[in-house]
């Protein structure tokens, strides 16, 4: 079956919940809704703050963990499915961009082991560059295995709410296994409970 995927990008989840019926009649069959990551700046209306997570659980302006559940469970009975955007790869930066915002996750911020190298990219076509650097914000060392558990526990999480699947931003960042024995794909996409509840 093709997937007519509609990106409900900065809506609210109750917003959503109440047009899918719409949304369904109009010919979509998946739905894509924005970061559910706390997030910097949460009053600011531009989009690129929810792009700047704070950690790796599930709340934020734009819907609670139980309207999440919620959403997803209304779309599955329209035969919708719900694909959640994740941010993995990086935090939200100080005002020093490459320094983690003060309210970033105090387990984040206490494992010097999850970080990059405070440099950022300056050749975005040298992929060691692109894979080992920064990118305007604080990136986190994707091939930690201890992050790497951190991350498969929350997109465990976001399934056992009902969601189908995700869209990883930033995922050309991530190393593959050939590059620098990174794991990261294979591991945490073998770690995910992908058995409806």
């Amino acid at each position: 079956m093709c997937k007519n995927i509609l990106h409900l990008f900065q809506w609210k989840l109750a917003d959503i919940e109440k047009n899918l019926l719409t949304i369904k009649e109009q010919g979509f069959n998946s739905i894509l809704i924005s970061p559910v990551q706390p997030f910097k700046n949460q009053k600011e209306n531009d989009w690129y703050w929810c792009y700047q997570p704070l950690s790796f659980s599930i709340g934020n302006k734009y819907g609670t963990k139980e309207e999440l559940k919620k959403l997803c469970d209304v779309s599955h009975k329209l035969g919708i499915e719900v694909y959640a955007d994740i941010i993995v790869t990086h935090v939200a930066g100080d005002d020093n961009i490459l320094i983690p915002h003060k309210d970033v996750d105090k387990k984040l911020l206490d494992n010097n082991f999850w970080w990059k190298e405070k440099k950022l990219i300056t050749d975005w076509s040298n992929r060691w560059e692109v894979t080992n650097l920064c990118y305007g914000v604080p990136c986190l060392e994707t091939k930690n295995y201890d992050l790497q558990k951190i991350i498969i526990e929350f997109m465990n999480e976001l399934l056992s709410c009902g969601a189908d699947g995700f869209r990883i931003d930033s995922a050309k960042s991530i190393s593959l296994p050939e590059e620098d024995n990174n794991h990261f794909f294979t591991r945490v996409l073998n770690s995910l409970n992908l058995t409806k509840q």
